[in-house]
């Protein structure tokens, strides 16, 4: 295939995808780009890399996050997570980066490496924009 840019949201895609190509241009959208080995800084990433960072949920929150809210919600205790997509789980209220807008900013940097612009010339950027959602409901004991 004659792909120009590839796009991957996870932490693991991007790192699969660095270590598949070091010619395609690469714009990630979620990750730890210094600790994964993804670029040598934010400022100037180097290579054919770049993107916009957040610190996601861990593997360990993920694997367990059943028996986080069933917990927190059987001893009725308050759980705020990262994302918005979680509040109907049973959270209390989320508060994170806005995913749309770090889509949005995403697809500035395709643009950008379209037009010419090269990855390791665009700085890795941060959320800017975070959103809080507050459940309107009590979470109810589990049974």
């Amino acid at each position: 295939m004659n792909v120009d840019v590839i796009v991957a949201w996870s932490p693991t895609a991007a790192s699969v995808v660095k270590n598949a190509t070091t010619t395609i241009p690469i714009v990630f959208l979620a990750g730890t780009p210094l600790g994964q080995g993804l670029v040598k800084s934010v400022a100037r990433p180097g290579e054919n890399v770049t993107g916009i960072t957040f610190i996601a949920s861990d593997r360990l929150f993920s694997k367990y996050f059943g028996e986080f809210t069933e917990f927190a919600a059987k001893n009725r205790l308050p759980a705020v997570y990262g994302l918005r997509e979680l509040v109907p789980e049973g959270a209390l209220m989320s508060l994170g980066p806005d995913l749309s807008d770090i889509a949005a900013r995403g697809a500035v940097y395709v643009d950008k490496i379209l037009k010419g612009a090269k990855p390791a010339d665009l700085p890795v950027e941060q959320p800017t924009k975070f959103e809080r959602v507050i459940t309107s409901r009590r979470p109810s004991p589990s049974a």
